[in-house]
């Protein structure tokens, strides 16, 4: 969504896994269309691996401040619970229309689901710009 937002501010990267160990080129379909800086890595693992210091996950999650997790499988699960163990901020936000679809999300992660995009503005508000 933010690779196509008219008027955006900012670059859209991706962090690119390789095709497996030892290997330094990536998979094939990697980067999609819309990564305008794509960061090769040697890091191959993924999905239910992605918590593994050999997955791209760490560096998403350690370059960010606070973590927004939308419905996804294995590897978003994998990258939010990095993400929990790395002690950076995680929102979980699911649409009411979403909800009932993401149950494994749910128990896997403890964490209550924002619904509504004011309460996502809300939680930025509240870890990005804490009161002094």
């Amino acid at each position: 969504g933010f690779c196509q937002t008219p008027g955006r501010e900012g670059l859209c990267l991706g962090i690119l896994p390789c095709q497996g160990e030892g290997e330094w080129t990536p998979p094939p379909g990697y980067p999609n269309p819309y990564v305008e800086i794509p960061i090769q890595t040697h890091l191959w693992l993924s999905g239910t691996q992605g918590e593994s210091l050999a997955s791209r996950n760490s560096i998403n999650i350690l370059s960010s401040d606070a973590i927004v997790v939308l419905h996804g499988q294995a590897g978003t699960i994998s990258e939010a619970r990095l993400a929990q163990r790395a002690g950076r901020p995680v929102a979980l936000f699911l649409p009411l229309q979403i909800l009932a679809k993401a149950k494994e999300q749910l128990e896997a992660l403890q964490l209550e689901p924002l619904t509504e995009l004011t309460q996502l503005d809300a939680w930025f508000n509240e870890v990005l710009m804490p009161s002094p």
